[in-house]
């Protein structure tokens, strides 16, 4: 299927030509001849010269190219007819020799003397059309015509066609001059129009004598004069016909014309006889149609016949003439569309209004940089819809929807999208016409996608998704989808990948299409879905594809350009360069009239002054783009800039202030289920917020969930219901758990892997260099075996944990990652050195010892490291007790020092400090209990008996309280 000239291929026409000269000449016999007859007739300054100029280039070998012309050929040819491209078949190659005048004159049947075929040659000149024309008034005189000459062969046909039509029998002449008025006929037509029922008779007559008349057979038969041969006739109307009669004959071949749906020819008739009211009916009964073909061209060519005087008086043709110049001469347009609809104020023309209106907010979108009036014609038409209760058809209210974009970038808050929102889904299911399906949803996504309207978006973009291989879907379509389906991508799934592969698809569809006016909306938006991953490097890539084509006079590009360069030296971050472009796009933004992307610009604005310290100042432009967060219905921005708010309190360590925003932030998420985390995503910045929402237990599995999804790496090992990927238990057991599923371990395959994930373990986050490893592990294999085993040990190991980054390799030394690998023992292991460790932060470390690190291991590097644990639970065990009896809280002290005990029964200190809670208590046979446990268990274990300072306290004890009986 051939592509329609449509604006959108303007920027590259001649792309255009080769790609559609390339499709058509590949569909034809490898032997075909294109003929191009009349070629004059095309004006020296039009683009057609410049078509044909690209046509020729895709020319294959065995098919050719003919334009016959009777005028030189145009200066766009002159550098291909120098490389011989193209060659010249003049008039001295096609003037006929004598013996060819001969040859052609004895196909009559008489017999010319050499001084008779002499005479004929030096009249015609050699040209086969004047010897057809002579030797026609041969036969019908007998005689051949006295000297005539000219240098002009337009002069000489007309000299002999006189001759031999001023012969003919009146009504054959008639006949001539009335058929003559029609391009081309069917006998039908050719009645109708000449009014003579013997019209068959007269065609077979002229076709026989081949009086310059063509007739081809398909369905039914078409007669066509030849062009000399008709322009001649035309000329000859005057004589023949009146001016009445001449314009009736002329409205009467438009109408048939019409009929034959050659609108051009029509128009061209109809404006010969000045019948505008039959024009104007014309242009306005096919107008839609040739918009919907793409042909606006065509269109402006209509209309342009049409005298201004009239064409200003009518709004329909001011309409018509306005949305084709939408593309290529905006500004006429929105002076046209804007007459147009005071025109239907006065002739109360509703569905002109309608349209009007919906039509300028799609001009000021493409032909300003501030489109802040677009909100006036928005109100309009919001006037214009409560006026009325509802729209004056289903064409007119598919067509609103389809110019939307325009008001939804001006105003996304408008209450009219409001009214149009709830009316889309009866309006999309009731359209059958894929095209007019895609177009109408094309423009309300966008809202949708700003809003993170999930289930919608869902919806709609699965039900596109049947349309989008049907044949009638043209290329400017399937690009606008593309990008919305990137979106959809990257805005509501959290795929960049995905969005990255759309966005690339529809470059694609655009480059071989040759629709290169979107290119840079496509790259920018992948710089944004590049972004909001915290892809730098991608959103540098497509930034410079970008602005290699950016235009700087237009402001929406120079302020999108700043914004997503602002974004990418933010997170670099040159936090002075980003605020620089920043306040550039949020200035531009303001100027340009587009509330949403001016918000999205103070919400990047106030993140880059929360990193340079300016955190009232930032605040105030969260609480800006908050509050026009809501006046959008926007949850995705106010969930965005309430989790940022909360962060820019954590910087001052404030995480009280931090809650309020964070639980608000974090409920909008959940109840929308939104997967962006932000449209400038820096993963330590969420890893803070959502430890923040775990330790304040703010929508839990939500917040689980996205770290899962992003595998977020966590700031700490201190959060034990951060959802870790890999959980190691080492205290008083070993348990792996795999996204909380425990690992089982079976056969001896898995020997290895374990013992160098407890090698790891006894490590912590520190590395290990591979050959102290290798000599722990493999002690008497050598280094080549050793190695290898290690390499084998490790990837086993990596594909039991389920996760690469749990073990980190660099430099020869491996690691455990404790973003990625939670340990029990490293979580203890933090309190340790805490010198102001509250009682909370003691006993949540204590009951994470549930026994000695890697209980029932024996290796030397296992021993020594459980050794120092054991040391700093005994002194961890203590300072906690210690504070507990601080506190007087004497059951709890004596509850913690049983639990001790148990841990560590040999530990003598504990019983002291038991026994000193028990007195306090009252409780004088605990005491005596835990003296006697004492002493049974130090000479079970030791064979010991306990130390005098345990027994002199027992003493001390058991005395104080025998004296208080």
């Amino acid at each position: 299927m051939l592509p329609l000239l449509t604006p959108e291929y303007l920027p590259d026409l001649t792309g255009f030509t080769r790609r559609f000269f390339r499709t058509l000449l590949a569909s034809v016999p490898a032997t075909t001849v294109l003929v191009l007859d009349n070629y004059q007739e095309a004006a020296p300054e039009s683009i057609f010269h410049t078509i044909i100029q690209g046509a020729v280039a895709e020319f294959p070998a065995g098919i050719n190219l003919l334009a016959i012309s009777r005028t030189d050929p145009p200066p766009q040819f002159a550098r291909m007819i120098a490389s011989n491209l193209i060659g010249r078949i003049g008039w001295e190659d096609l003037r006929l020799t004598p013996a060819e005048t001969q040859a052609i004159a004895t196909t009559t049947g008489q017999i010319f003397d050499e001084e008779a075929v002499h005479l004929l040659q030096e009249q015609t000149g050699g040209w086969a059309a004047g010897l057809v024309l002579m030797m026609e008034r041969l036969k019908q005189t007998g005689t051949v015509s006295p000297a005539f000459r000219s240098e002009t062969m337009e002069l000489i046909f007309d000299y002999f066609a006189s001759e031999m039509f001023d012969q003919m029998p009146l009504a054959m002449r008639q006949f001539l001059i009335r058929t003559a008025i029609l391009p081309y006929m069917t006998l039908e037509m050719a009645i109708e129009i000449s009014g003579n029922p013997r019209a068959k008779e007269m065609l077979d007559y002229i076709y026989r004598h081949q009086l310059f008349i063509d007739r081809r057979t398909s369905e039914e038969t078409i007669y066509q004069y030849h062009a000399l041969f008709r322009e001649f006739l035309l000329d000859r109307v005057r004589d023949y016909l009146s001016t009445h009669e001449s314009h009736s004959i002329l409205r009467l071949g438009a109408i048939l014309m019409e009929q034959n749906s050659n609108i051009e020819t029509a128009a061209e008739l109809f404006a010969k006889a000045q019948a505008w009211e039959d024009l104007m009916r014309l242009i306005n009964g096919h107008a839609a149609t040739l918009l919907t073909q793409g042909r606006y061209w065509t269109l402006l060519e209509l209309i342009a016949i049409l005298p201004e005087a009239v064409v200003g008086n009518m709004p329909w043709l001011l309409y018509w003439r306005g949305v084709s110049n939408t593309l290529s001469n905006p500004r006429m347009a929105r002076a046209d569309i804007e007459q147009a609809y005071i025109g239907f104020q006065v002739t109360n023309d509703n569905a002109g209004l309608f349209l009007s209106c919906s039509a300028m907010m799609e001009i000021y979108l493409y032909a300003e940089d501030d489109i802040t009036p677009v909100v006036r014609w928005g109100d309009r038409l919001h006037q214009l819809l409560a006026h009325h209760s509802d729209f004056p058809s289903q064409e007119v209210e598919i067509r609103t929807f389809a110019n939307l974009l325009g008001l939804i970038f001006a105003a996304p808050h408008h209450p009219l999208l409001e009214i149009l929102e709830a009316r889309f889904e009866n309006v999309f299911q009731s359209t059958v016409e894929p095209s007019l399906r895609i177009a109408v949803a094309s423009a309300i996504t966008f809202l949708l996608l700003w809003r993170g309207e999930t289930d919608k978006m869902h919806r709609i973009i699965n039900e596109i998704a049947l349309l989008l291989d049907h044949p009638s879907i043209p290329p400017l379509l399937r690009i606008l989808w593309r990008n919305i389906e990137g979106g959809y991508a990257w805005h509501i799934m959290a795929s960049p990948h995905i969005a990255e592969q759309k966005f690339l698809d529809a470059l694609q569809i655009a480059e071989k299409s040759g629709i290169l006016i979107l290119s840079n909306m496509l790259w920018a938006h992948n710089a944004y879905s590049a972004l909001s991953a915290g892809n730098i490097t991608g959103a540098q890539a497509c930034l410079e594809r970008f602005e290699s084509n950016l235009n700087a006079q237009r402001k929406h590009e120079l302020t999108e350009f700043c914004y997503l360069r602002a974004g990418i030296e933010f997170l670099k971050g040159n936090f002075s360069q980003a605020f620089d472009d920043a306040m550039t796009a949020l200035k531009l933004h303001e100027e340009t009239g587009r509330p949403f992307l001016r918000e999205l610009s103070r919400f990047g604005l106030a993140q880059i002054l929360i990193e340079m310290g300016d955190l009232a100042t930032a605040r105030n432009h969260l609480d800006i783009a908050i509050e026009y967060a809501k006046t959008m219905k926007n949850p995705i921005l106010e969930y965005q800039c309430l989790l940022i708010e909360a962060y820019s309190w954590t910087k001052e360590e404030n995480d009280s202030r931090a809650f309020i925003p964070l639980h608000k932030g974090l409920r909008i998420g959940c109840q929308n289920n939104f997967l962006l985390l932000n449209y400038w995503e820096r993963p330590q910045v969420t890893a803070r917020l959502f430890a923040l929402a775990l330790r304040f237990e703010i929508e839990v599995t939500y917040v689980q969930n996205l770290i899962r999804r992003y595998r977020i790496k966590a700031e700490s090992p201190d959060i034990e219901n951060w959802p870790w990927p890999v959980r190691i238990y080492t205290l008083g057991r070993f348990s792996v758990l795999c996204n909380d599923i425990p690992l089982r371990f079976e056969g001896k395959t898995q020997r290895k892997p374990l013992e160098l994930l407890k090698y790891l373990c006894a490590f912590g986050s520190r590395a290990i260099s591979q050959n102290r490893i290798m000599d722990a592990l493999w002690p008497e294999s050598s280094g080549d075996v050793a190695e290898q085993a290690l390499r084998t040990t490790l990837h086993r190991l990596r594909k039991l944990l389920q996760h690469e980054k749990a073990i980190r390799l660099e430099n020869r030394q491996l690691s455990l990652d404790t973003g990625y690998v939670w340990i029990d023992y490293i979580a203890f292991y933090r309190v340790v050195y805490l010198p102001a460790a509250t009682q909370n932060t003691l006993q949540t470390a204590i009951n994470r010892y549930q026994g000695h690190f890697l209980a029932g291991e024996s290796e030397s590097w296992i021993l020594s490291f459980r050794e120092r644990l054991h040391l700093h639970y005994l002194n961890m065990s203590e300072r906690l007790g210690l504070l507990l009896e601080h506190n007087n809280d004497w059951t709890a002290a004596a509850t913690h020092y049983l639990r001790a005990i148990g841990i560590e029964p040999v530990a003598e200190v504990f019983y002291r400090r038991l026994m000193i809670c028990y007195t306090r208590l009252g409780r004088p046979a605990r005491i005596h209990s835990t003296y006697q446990c004492c002493c049974h268990t130090l000479l079970s274990y030791l064979g010991t008996s306990p130390s005098q300072e345990t027994q002199l306290l027992y003493q001390s004890l058991i005395a104080s309280l025998r004296s208080t009986e």
